[in-house]
């Protein structure tokens, strides 16, 4: 009887060695940016992140997945106030620029020491210098979403217009891209021809980006919006508002679109990118749109952003959370997400040999012009604080209370105050 309790014991000595957690022992990974995926959604991004957890969850039967969702416009307050409350989740998932002010409060993990040797060679060193903060790598790029133009291809069709989506150096330039906005909204008699996205200062001013503006210079010690060619694109983008082209009270994140876009109160929206591939596809089946490059001034402007995930330094399971990192962001996951959505990704195996449909290989030719600045910038630690300050000035001046020229000058001076404070 001794023997065989000694040989059950020892059986089971090894099974645990080679699961690594006990059976008895419960451990809870919590993650905080993005909510559990529904059982009956029908987004592809959904259908993939549930069956990869569902999948974890069989890998580690003792590991119970805690997520915690974050409002989207609340995300930095509410992971700071979570990490000053000592209530810092294991993982955070959601986009990049959420981390920084993270970062900053030395909140975040170096990856390079938990992840596994090499794991970050896979990634674009673009995508993985955005996730950066003073050279220490406290992200890991999860996913890339290319900008880009929807527009209203039945409305463009009966104006005559045929959008390039073939090569990005056949793109148009934003004075083409307003004048023929302009025919297109004649023909079809749609109250304007386009809208802005509006969620941060960086996408309210694609024009001044294009131009050669910017709010930081390339070393982020001085603004790059005291300059003609910002001035120049300010005021291109109020002779829209004046000749009736885009609304004085342009969107922003919070109103809902699909309602006026699909009716034709707007033909096109300025910024929306290969993340809404999938919803766009789910949601309008009866409805004709496509994607275009986004316009150019003196130079090709293709934003990019992103999710990333980063590991608490208060976490009390980071090996677990870099195998659970490791396990969503590995190139048999990714993959998988790339031929679901078409999406980009940013392991460049992934980028390699997914297979991409027409709108996948659209937007791999659009990323040939991203603007690698632009999307440093808004991972830099003072772009939140400009980007509050400099929001509601752009907002003033596309609703006619400033012009261009006092809409410039203010911007300029809570850009200098941001660089100044952060000296």
């Amino acid at each position: 009887m001794n023997k065989k309790w000694g040989v059950l014991i020892v059986s089971l000595v090894f099974l645990v060695s080679m699961v690594g957690i006990s059976w008895a022992e419960q451990v809870t990974l919590s993650v905080a940016g993005r909510e559990y995926p529904s059982a009956e959604s029908e987004e592809p991004y959904a259908q993939w992140m549930l069956s990869q957890l569902q999948q974890w969850e069989k890998n580690y039967p003792n590991v119970k997945l805690n997520f915690i969702p974050v409002p989207w416009g609340e995300a930095e307050i509410k992971l700071a106030t979570m990490v000053l409350a000592r209530k810092a989740p294991d993982i955070a998932w959601g986009l990049g620029r959420w981390f920084m002010p993270l970062a900053r409060m030395g909140a975040l993990s170096d990856l390079e020491k938990r992840l596994s040797p090499g794991f970050l060679d896979n990634f674009s060193m673009l995508e993985r210098r955005i996730n950066q903060y003073e050279g220490v790598q406290i992200g890991v790029p999860a996913s890339m979403n290319i900008q880009a133009v929807l527009y209203n291809k039945t409305a463009l069709d009966k104006a005559g217009i045929k959008a390039p989506t073939d090569r990005i150096e056949n793109g148009w330039t934003w004075r083409q891209f307003a004048d023929l906005m302009a025919k297109a909204q004649k023909a079809v008699d749609s109250k304007y021809g386009f809208i802005f996205w509006m969620h941060t200062s960086n996408c309210r001013l694609f024009p001044v980006y294009a131009a050669g503006g910017s709010m930081f210079s390339e070393d982020f010690k001085s603004n790059n919006l005291d300059n003609p060619q910002t001035l120049e694109a300010l005021e291109f983008m109020t002779d829209c508002v004046k000749k009736g082209l885009v609304p004085p009270d342009n969107m922003n994140p919070a109103v809902e679109w699909m309602t006026p876009f699909t009716g034709g109160e707007f033909l096109a929206w300025i910024g929306n990118g290969n993340w809404a591939v999938g919803f766009l596809k789910t949601h309008l089946k009866e409805f004709e749109w496509d994607f275009t490059f986004m316009p150019k001034w003196r130079r090709e402007c293709i934003p990019d952003s992103g999710d990333a995930m980063c590991i608490f330094k208060a976490s009390k399971n980071k090996k677990l959370a870099a195998e659970f990192i490791e396990f969503m962001l590995s190139k048999e996951s990714l993959l998988r997400l790339a031929n679901m959505t078409g999406w980009l990704m940013p392991r460049d195996d992934v980028k390699r040999e997914g297979k991409y449909d027409r709108l996948g290989k659209f937007f791999l030719e659009a990323s040939k012009g991203i603007l690698p600045h632009m999307a440093q910038e808004s991972a830099c630690p003072m772009y939140p604080e400009a980007d509050v300050s400099c929001r509601p000035i752009i907002d003033n001046m596309i609703r006619g209370k400033i012009d261009a020229k006092e809409a410039q000058r203010q911007m300029v001076a809570v850009v200098n105050e941001v660089i100044e404070a952060y000296k």
